[in-house]
This record gives C-alpha cells, sequence and structure tokens, in this order.
C-alpha cells in the first residue's frame, strides 16, 4: 500500500524539511486516533507511530518548530474490520477506549 511505504519515510522528510527552515509540518498520514493503547501493537500503525514519536523529538530539539496530525475520525466504510474491533463473522464489536468516550466517525464515497 503506498500510504504505508510513504510514512516510512516521513522521519527523513521531517528532517530534511527542519533542514531547509521548514517551521510548521504537516505528516503525510490522517485518519482516526491512533492513541489508545491496542493501536500502539498493531503493525498497521507502526510507521504512523514512529512518525509522531519523531515529531515530538523533533519539536523539543529545534525551538519554533511545530506539527499539525490531522485526526477525522474513522472511515465507515473501512471499519467493519478486526483491526477497529468489528468481527462481522460473529456480530460483535469491542470499543476501544472507556465507555464514555465519544467515538467520532468519517464518511467516504467511493
Amino acid at each position: 500500500m503506498l500510504g504505508n511505504h510513504v510514512m516510512a519515510h516521513q522521519p527523513a522528510i521531517i528532517d530534511a524539511a527542519v533542514s531547509a527552515g521548514v517551521t510548521h509540518f504537516y505528516p503525510s498520514e490522517f485518519g482516526s486516533d491512533i492513541s489508545q493503547a491496542v493501536y500502539r501493537s498493531n503493525r498497521f500503525f507502526r510507521d504512523k507511530h514512529i512518525t509522531r514519536e519523531h515529531l515530538v523529538k523533533t519539536a523539543a530539539e529545534h525551538k519554533g518548530f511545530g506539527y499539525t496530525l490531522i485526526i477525522c475520525g474513522g472511515f465507515t466504510e473501512y471499519a467493519a474490520h478486526p483491526v477497529f474491533g468489528v468481527d462481522t463473522e460473529n456480530g460483535t464489536f469491542e470499543f476501544f477506549g472507556p465507555k464514555e468516550k465519544r467515538e467520532p466517525f468519517t464518511g467516504v464515497r467511493e
């Protein structure tokens, strides 16, 4: 998948941007909130976590550098997947996070 391939290169792109004088960075990723513990160990999100950790480190090391993460909610068309807690075979759903948490979803047209 192209998106995941691009994410693996984000730390090097961030470093090059800082070297060129860029003061604000938008990583090439968006989607649902992957900060929940269950997503931290999922291989699919590994490169996103590495990128986010690199952004935090870079911002701490370079005064005046900032970044924006675009978190728009899970895509409803792709949400029926085990990685998101959906088991279509058994008709169950495991919600990740506290029960009172509201979970935003985003729809996309194919």
